[in-house]
Order: C-alpha cells, then structure tokens, then sequence
C-alpha cells in the first residue's frame, strides 16, 4: 500500500504520504464493517513503515515524498515546486503534519500500539501551532500564501482529523482549531452552497471556473461534526451543502453513462494552450459520505 504513487503531475515517479493516508480511512473501515483484519493489516503495515522512515517527531512533521524507483524519502527537495521553480526548498517545502485521513490513529485502534497515538497527538498538536489566523495552513502547499490561496480540500482534512483528536483525548483545543478552519470554508461557500476550488485569503473573489462537490460535502462532514459537539453556527452552512448536493447530479439518463447520477465536480486547466475540462468522481465519493452522515444527523 506504501506504493501509492500520485498519478496527478507527478504521475508513476514518486510516492505521496497524503495519497495513501487519505486512502486508509476506508480500508479501516472494510476491516471494522467485514470483522477481517486482513484489509486493516495492510494499511497498519504501510503506517509502520511510514512512521519509521517519513516522521520528524521534533518538528511534528512527515516527509511528503518517496521516490517511487529508489524508496528513498526526499528530505530536500519536493518535485512538487519544480514548476514553480523554487530551488531554496526549507522544510516546510518537503514535509507537512500529514494527518490527513487520521492514518496515525486508526494503526493506533486497531493495533494498540501506543507509538501511532503519540505521533498522531503530536502531529495534531503541531497542527494546533501552525494555524494561522485564517483558520487554514498557508505554509503548506497546497495552499499557496504568495497568491494567497488555499485548497478546496486540504485544510478540511486537517480539521477532520484535529476532530478525532479531541475524540481520542476530549481535549476541547482541537475542536477549537477545527471550527476555526470551518468559519473560513463557510465564509467560502456561495449563498447556493457552492465552494470553488481556487479560494483566497485576502478578499478576492474566487475563481469560478471548478466547482468543487467534494469541498462541499468534506465542509458539510467537518460542519455537522463540529455540531454534534455544540457549535450549532454551522447548521445552515450543512443545510445549504445537502441542497447543493441534491441539486447537483447529473441526470440518471445522461448521453454519457460515466455521468449518470454523478455529482458535480468539474476541475478545468489549461493544457498545451486548450482548455481541459473533467468531472472528477471524488465528487460523488464525497457525497456519498456526507448524505449518510447528513442522514445519521437528521433522522
């Protein structure tokens, strides 16, 4: 599982930390729902070996990358900057907290391994410390702080995971931190409920061109957890998101069967001066969690 490759920009040539940890959720949960251990095993061998070789306790970081042909772990260099070309690359360039899908606390559960619970509070502490005052992590790519930026997804993760950490130690800083980065995706979202992908910070108007299903439905999840635990601010921002994701499928007959009942999440870029248009299907996989949590929490 550690062989999780990003097929993205980096296609087959290095490995991601988050790809794999934003995969283990379900792999645990396989485990949980089947009462096989085998599927947890796997992702619990793969959070061994990342803890081993990609976690930087004292800074409360993860390396963010492997060379998929060589294993090594890329300490100095992220090719994720190589066409921004930034050639001074700090720390903060190659390694991020990385607790995204909560990997560190589900090799905890499953194995009672104490050594996954100290990494995964240590991390979220270093989450606590590093937010900044919009409520999201601008240090960290894919944030970008010299455009002021940030990512329709990867703070939510966080906040997600800052939530388990208050389950495992009912420390009420995390919830803090979480519902901090859940005020700046409610400011994000429309008056329809839309959440595009490119946001910013600093007051200008987000790019319009993506519309973001899965953005919608993670702040929704984020947002009816953080309910659960009293912070009743979000529950129209959840309503709008259950609307908006009703609203927001394609037609059971639609002339392209890839599409039929899909929820919408268009990604568009520019590739070799065309545009590039696709629908991604993160946007019906999210869905699908937040209409059984929106379920759990209505009914």
């Amino acid at each position: 599982m550690v062989d999780a490759f990003h097929g993205d920009v980096l296609g087959d040539d290095f490995i991601v930390f988050a790809t794999i940890s934003d995969g283990t959720p379900g792999i645990y949960e396989l485990s949980r729902v089947t009462k096989d251990p085998k599927y947890a095993k796997v992702a619990t061998n793969a959070a061994s070996w990342m803890l081993a070789n990609m976690y930087y306790p004292e800074q409360g970081v993860c390396y963010d990358n492997i060379d998929s042909k060589t294993g090594e772990v890329l300490k100095e260099y992220s090719p994720f900057w190589k066409t921004k070309e930034k050639k001074d690359q700090k720390l903060f360039d190659v390694s991020r907290p990385n607790t995204e899908g909560s990997l560190f606390k589900d090799a905890y559960e499953f194995s009672g391994d104490k050594k996954f619970k100290d990494a995964f509070i240590n991390l979220c502490n270093s989450l606590v410390e590093k937010q900044g005052p919009e409520g999201v992590w601008m240090q960290f790519m894919p944030n970008f702080v010299d455009v002021h930026s940030f990512h329709p997804r990867f703070s939510l993760w966080y906040a997600e995971s800052l939530i388990e950490a208050y389950k495992l130690t009912r420390d009420k800083k995390y919830l803090e931190s979480a519902a901090k980065t859940a005020r700046t995706f409610m400011k994000a979202q429309q008056s329809n409920g839309t959440i595009f992908y490119d946001n910013y910070t600093d007051g200008k108007e987000p790019d319009k061109g993506s519309a973001t299903g899965s953005a919608v439905s993670l702040a929704g999840i984020v947002w009816i957890e953080l309910s659960k635990e009293g912070y009743k601010e979000f529950d129209t921002a959840i309503e709008k998101s259950a609307t908006w994701i009703l609203n927001n499928r394609y037609a059971q007959d639609h002339p392209d069967p890839n599409l039929r009942g899909a929820v919408l999440e268009t990604r568009t870029r520019m590739k070799k001066n065309t545009v590039w248009i696709t629908n991604r299907d993160i946007g019906t996989s999210f869905a699908l969690r937040f209409l059984v949590d929106y379920m759990n929490f209505k009914y």
